[in-house]
């Protein structure tokens, strides 16, 4: 009965036959970008860039450049293993006064 109902109040429509002008503008903007949204699809674009910015965002805080190469900048341990709230909230840590690991250590030369 509902269905007969809701079948009962529904209504034909006309349709403008299309031009020839909307015809070549939807195949031109078709076939521009529809190739490329099939092949890459915005998700994966979205995730490479978010990947690219947070890597870069990585090296440039935690590394610096020696002949052309990107390695880990002098690491200090902290000076006690409690934090508080305000280390937690400012990301500042105390450190010791002498690296425990430093690559001017090795020889980049030979690498």
């Amino acid at each position: 009965a509902t269905t007969k109902f809701i079948m009962s109040g529904l209504e034909g429509f006309s349709m403008d036959p299309p031009g020839e002008e909307d015809i070549l503008d939807e195949r031109s903007q078709k076939t521009k970008w529809g190739a490329i949204k099939l092949t890459l699809p915005r998700r994966l674009i979205i995730t490479l860039i978010v990947l690219f910015v947070f890597l870069m965002r990585y090296y440039l805080i935690n590394c610096q450049r020696v002949d052309n190469m990107w390695v880990s900048k002098p690491m200090f341990l902290p000076t006690s293993a409690k934090f508080g709230w305000m280390s937690f909230l400012t990301g500042h840590v105390p450190m010791e006064s002498e690296a425990y690991w430093n690559m001017s250590e090795f020889n980049l030369t030979e690498l």
